[in-house]
């Protein structure tokens, strides 16, 4: 026997409008000691703290994020799935286009590849259903 019943909200009310999460409950009990409690992980990351240190950098410098600008690749008609993943390895490789940006391309191929594959075994099962008619 199930505990709840299929297709209905355990909660369905959900978390009451106006009650404070737990981050904002902890904002706001550090809200007054803010300033001083910035000022400190200041002064013990020029102290040498490395901990502290790094979440400032953090804060000042965030991380890079990966490049997802245009990829220009360009595939021959009617080229197999494998080779236009070489094409795109062949890319990177010479440095037409980044690591990220070559990783996109190649799951995007292996998401085309099961899509692919979908289709044909749709049609393979539709093929059979016909023939058993």
């Amino acid at each position: 026997m199930t505990q709840f019943k299929k297709g209905q909200s355990g909660n369905p009310a959900g978390r009451p409008k106006g009650s404070p999460d737990k981050r904002a409950k902890f904002r706001e009990a550090f809200s007054d000691q803010a300033e001083d409690l910035i000022s400190k992980v200041i002064e013990q990351a020029l102290e040498g703290d490395m901990a502290a240190l790094r979440m400032c950098i953090e804060r000042i410098v965030p991380p890079v994020k990966p490049e997802r600008g245009d990829i220009q690749i360009k595939f021959e008609d009617n080229a197999t799935l494998t080779e236009k993943g070489v094409t795109v390895i062949d890319s990177v490789a010479s440095g037409n286009i980044s690591i990220d940006q070559g990783q996109d391309m190649i799951l995007m191929l292996h998401t085309q590849k099961r899509l692919v594959e979908l289709d044909e075994l749709l049609n393979r099962v539709e093929r059979l259903e016909s023939a058993d008619k």
